[in-house]
């Protein structure tokens, strides 16, 4: 499986793919990255979501396999996200993107979050939810917190960005 950012390419294997005289070197998982441009007030992140608490990024115990960039620009007033996750029910691969109005951009963080309607899916009530994406600068992490409610019952989760490496880590200790 080979999953696509932009320029970024990121594939399941550690070897060498070669072909005749050429061989390109292909990475694991993505290593994390923060890149803070206070020139072109402008952030890109890159890593994969890992679940803290209240079950995000975890089905039956073992963490969701994704891969995440997050591209934040004061000017636009807006972060992007762009995500893909192996659904841990199926075991397709999702590809999604999410777009977080900032609303907070000083030395020390980036604040931004997305509010959601509420709607009804296979007989459960979803009410209105929160994403907040909030930016260290100074620590260089990131973290996003869900607020929602289902069926009129409330409910938090968190997570943190890392290394696509350490979620793998995570991810074959739990499998076994």
């Amino acid at each position: 499986m080979i999953l696509c950012f932009g320029s970024h390419i990121y594939a399941e294997t550690n070897n060498q793919i070669g072909q005749e005289d050429a061989k390109v070197s292909i990475t694991l998982w993505p290593k994390y990255q923060f890149v803070d441009d206070p020139d072109l007030s402008s952030i890109l992140i890159k890593g994969s979501w890992i679940g803290d608490a209240g079950g995000q990024f975890v089905y039956n115990g073992t963490p969701t396999v994704n891969t995440v960039d997050i591209s934040c620009n004061k000017s636009d007033g807006v972060c992007i996200e762009s995500r893909a996750e192996v659904s841990p029910v199926s075991g397709n691969l999702i590809v999604q993107s999410f777009v977080y109005q900032i609303s907070r951009w000083d030395k020390d963080e980036v604040e931004a979050y997305q509010k959601s309607d509420p709607y009804s899916v296979m007989g459960y009530s979803i009410g209105g939810g929160r994403l907040t994406l909030r930016l260290d600068r100074n620590n260089k992490s990131a973290t996003l917190i869900g607020e929602y409610e289902m069926d009129g019952k409330k409910g938090v989760w968190n997570a943190h960005l890392d290394s696509g490496e350490k979620l793998m880590g995570i991810y074959t200790t739990k499998k076994k």
